[in-house]
């Protein structure tokens, strides 16, 4: 019954005619039903034709292949499913699939005892994982600080006075240099026009500060393993201070050395 309609349909029968026509053909039998049967349809065909082209459906389907190979235990094609979407999660920076495809195939790793990769190569993969985290936290934090100026933009507007200025301290970090710091980085941060937008990454070459979150800076270090440090500059001025004894337990000092009681 919906061929004689969708046969009507591709035939450009006008809107007008296509109710009479359908019933002259169909004997009067239900049009409302066909149009629905149609339509649903349609839409299926659609959706069919749409999974081919959605990468996201794509990489789903290589994850599926490759977890029915492993309960199979044809591990070496289920890495070599696995290993196709993990290039089309990389190739468009999917990176909530990507961690999970690289999960998978450290459970997978793990099932098989790790038999085919070595210590050094287990703990790369491990820091791919990591990588895939702390890049989806960062890129999850400069969307979400969007979204609050988004929304401040449009129920606050723009910025037209000292007071609006203030309001968004919460949402402002200083960045700040000493003087006496390297040269290069007094003249980074003279020269970043006012109203610039810029975006701020830190990395270490020690790999333990990485996951730091909060951190203290000193200008000096006073005392080192129990012993005075040498060479110290003589000065005045207020100074505060932190150290840790054997213990572990931490001292805090802080001096107003410009009073005559200090």
């Amino acid at each position: 019954m919906y061929i004689s309609l969708f046969n009507l349909i591709d035939s450009n029968t006008s809107p007008q005619d296509l109710y009479s026509c359908f019933c002259k053909i169909q004997n009067g039998r239900n049009f409302e039903a066909a149009v629905k049967h149609l339509y649903r349809t349609i839409l299926d065909c659609l959706v069919k034709l749409r999974e081919k082209q959605d990468i996201q459906v794509r990489i789903f389907n290589y994850i599926s292949k490759a977890n029915i190979l492993f309960e199979r235990e044809m591990y070496d094609e289920a890495f070599i499913e696995l290993d196709k979407s993990k290039k089309l999660a990389s190739m468009y920076e999917n990176d909530p699939l990507l961690l999970l495809i690289r999960r998978i195939e450290l459970k997978y790793l793990s099932a098989l005892e790790f038999e085919t990769i070595s210590e050094k190569q287990l703990i790369n993969k491990q820091m791919k994982v990591n990588e895939v985290i702390k890049y989806a936290k960062s890129l999850n934090q400069h969307t979400q600080l969007y979204d609050i100026l988004k929304h401040r933009l449009i129920h606050k507007g723009y910025i037209r006075s000292d007071k609006q200025k203030e309001d968004l301290n919460d949402l402002v970090l200083m960045l700040s240099a000493n003087l006496q710091s390297d040269a290069y980085y007094v003249d980074a941060l003279k020269n970043i026009p006012v109203g610039s937008q810029i975006v701020l990454t830190a990395t270490s070459a020690n790999s333990g500060w990485d996951d730091v979150e909060y951190a203290l800076g000193a200008l000096y270090s006073l005392v080192e393993n129990g012993a005075v440090v040498s060479g110290l500059q003589a000065g005045s001025a207020p100074r505060t201070a932190v150290g840790q004894k054997a213990d572990g337990s931490l001292v805090f000092y802080t001096i107003d050395a410009r009073k005559v009681y200090a």
